[in-house]
């Protein structure tokens, strides 16, 4: 008998352990399962975020604090006992809100209120939360002394929302894309329900910020002491920490994150290492202008590799060290194969492989034609196919159309950029830009930008800005040709418009198919490679610009060509035509001697000025 029961019990035993084992492993293998769903929606119905209350009591003192309402920052505090403390001849009471970061206080806010006026307000003490998060509240009871007779302290306080935005942007680019975004409808408020977003974010150059002047619903990291505190590295490490509270005190909220796409490492940090699982948050990836085509083409466009290999493996090791942060401590993300190693930019180059695998991220570019190169053109639309475009024309036509107050906080909140300038800045110039077009659609450009210089002189810096479908740095011959000119290159892939936009004083020279509009100003439009002065009327803009420069050939007036006499081949002889009043001034330009040459019409000839 002895021995059987030991048997059932050992049998009992082992079913429980099977049980148990079981019931442990089935978060891990769902988790798994839905991982390789592709086709599943990504934002199921959640349950409902609920403020939760916190009480705390201690002989005859008793209070409770509790955030008002899902979404907003306004507090309560309920102070319990209104009649026995008056007895104990308490007088006033004070509700401190305390945010830490470690052991160190971050934010702080007290209200402090007579007890003559709790009960007017029928024992609410009503304040506002420093901003969303998790709180220690201290309740302190004074009598006439200074210090208090009774102090209460309440822990995971949580002022809590729906849904976050969630922004840690390094570069210039991305941060750009995710600042003009804020104003479409949708993004700081919801669109179905019209509750706020807290928005929070956290910049690699915090300049690039007025921080006094954010819109309503954005803010900076409450865990960092100022937004410009930090290394960036340690700005994430701070909103590692602050999503970690946040999620901690109500894990049905959900994760709008914004990283630049040469930062997607971070992903790994804000959100799996915080135990947030794919269905609780979206990532968006904004482009980092052209090292997203730089670093896409460096996997995807090798000769003799085939692109869908570099894929498979990389959305391998993808997979691999998602599910170590989420289900573990972690991994060395610069052992992995693709790795170009540092703190943030080690996974540059899984990208893509990360889009094609996660349909709860998105990735935006704002040019796929040209830009992003594959030896596999199948491989190539797929990929393109997977990414959303989005122009910075539209986005800045988005903003004006919603009238002065948006433009005016756009600008407010904004700096464009302290640096694509700030050469000319120094040295006392004004700014010339050369707008180019494609780089192998850019015929006698060398020859141009000569001459400009010339006209203009030396009380100018000279700055090249090309076509989004070409960008500089993916063109070692365009690099090398404005090197040999002494010209600056400014970022390909900001829109033209935009740069105009933020900078209405600097000076623009253009040719043929470079992107001519109607930000352009009078007596800042210059020079023009490609057509005539006759010819101003074909031109968006024409009437504006101030010399028309073009390849002198034989079929020119023989009154032209009669003044190229150093040059009877026409090799390196240029019409300048001036668009005054009379039309009758011109001059020679000779790219070889670098001469430019100013004549008057007189009659049917030219004479020299």
């Amino acid at each position: 008998m002895r021995r059987k029961t030991i048997s059932i019990l050992k049998k009992a035993g082992s079913i429980l352990l099977i049980f148990v084992m079981t019931a442990a492993f089935m978060p891990f293998a769902s988790a798994f399962v839905a991982e390789d769903n592709t086709t599943s929606e990504v934002h199921a119905a959640s349950a409902a975020v609920k403020v939760k209350p916190v009480t705390a009591k201690s002989g005859s003192y008793r209070v409770k604090i509790s955030q008002k309402k899902v979404n907003y920052k306004d507090g309560t505090a309920t102070i319990y006992g209104y009649k026995t403390l008056k007895k104990k001849n308490i007088r006033k009471i004070s509700v401190t809100a305390y945010m830490y970061a470690g052991k160190s206080v971050m934010q702080k806010k007290t209200k402090t209120v007579r007890l003559s006026g709790l009960h007017a307000s029928k024992n609410k003490v009503n304040f506002k939360f420093p901003a969303f998060g998790k709180y220690t509240v201290k309740v302190r009871y004074y009598g006439a002394g200074k210090s208090p007779r009774k102090t209460l302290t309440l822990k995971k306080v949580g002022v809590v929302a729906e849904e976050y935005n969630i922004a840690a942007l390094n570069g210039t680019f991305g941060p750009l894309l995710f600042t003009m975004n804020l104003w479409n409808d949708g993004v700081l408020t919801n669109k179905t329900t019209g509750q706020p977003i807290p928005t929070v974010v956290a910049l690699s150059r915090a300049d690039a910020y007025n921080w006094s002047k954010l819109p309503k619903n954005v803010y900076s990291n409450p865990l960092s002491k100022t937004p410009k505190s930090y290394s960036f590295t340690t700005k994430v490490l701070r909103m590692q920490a602050y999503v970690k509270d946040l999620h901690s005190m109500n894990r049905n909220s959900k994760f709008h994150v914004y990283l630049a796409d040469n930062c997607i490492k971070r992903v790994f940090d804000l959100m799996y290492a915080n135990k947030i699982k794919d269905d609780h948050f979206d990532l968006t990836l904004l482009s980092d202008g052209t090292a997203s085509y730089y670093f896409f083409n460096k996997v995807y466009n090798v000769k003799d590799s085939n692109p869908y290999d570099a894929l498979k493996s990389m959305k391998a090791e993808w997979k691999t060290t998602k599910n170590a942060f989420l289900y573990g401590h972690g991994l060395n993300t610069n052992a992995l194969d693709y790795s170009i190693g540092g703190k943030n930019l080690c996974m540059s180059k899984y990208t893509y492989a990360a889009v094609a695998s996660q349909p709860n991220y998105k990735w935006w570019v704002t040019r796929t034609n040209g830009t992003f190169q594959s030896t596999d053109a199948a491989f190539l639309k797929e990929a393109t196919d997977k990414m959303t475009l989005v122009g910075i024309n539209s986005m800045l036509t988005d903003i004006q159309k919603k009238g002065d107050s948006a433009i005016k906080s756009f600008k407010a909140l904004y700096h464009f950029s302290d640096t694509m300038f700030a050469d000319a800045a120094k040295a006392k110039k004004k700014v010339m830009i050369l707008m180019g077009t494609r780089v192998n659609s850019e015929p006698y450009f060398e020859e141009f930008s000569k001459y400009v210089m010339k006209e203009y002189g030396s009380g100018y810096m000279y700055y090249y800005k090309g076509h989004p479908a070409t960008p500089t740095k993916l063109y070692p011959e365009k690099q090398a040709q404005l090197d040999k000119l002494g010209i600056r290159d400014v970022e390909s892939s900001i829109a033209a418009e935009l740069i105009l936009f933020f900078y209405p004083n600097v000076y623009v020279s253009g040719m043929s198919n470079s992107t001519l509009n109607g930000s352009y100003t009078a007596g800042h439009t210059c020079a023009y490679l490609g057509t005539r002065l006759a010819g101003k009327d074909t031109i968006n803009r024409g009437e504006l610009f101030q010399e028309f420069f073009t390849k002198i050939t034989g079929d020119y007036e023989d009154s032209i060509k009669s003044l190229c006499k150093n040059d009877p081949s026409l090799e390196h002889s240029y019409l300048v035509e001036y668009n005054t009043r009379d039309g009758d001034h011109i001059a020679i330009y000779d790219s070889k001697a670098n001469t430019l040459t100013k004549y008057i019409k007189k009659g049917d000839s030219y004479e020299k000025e």
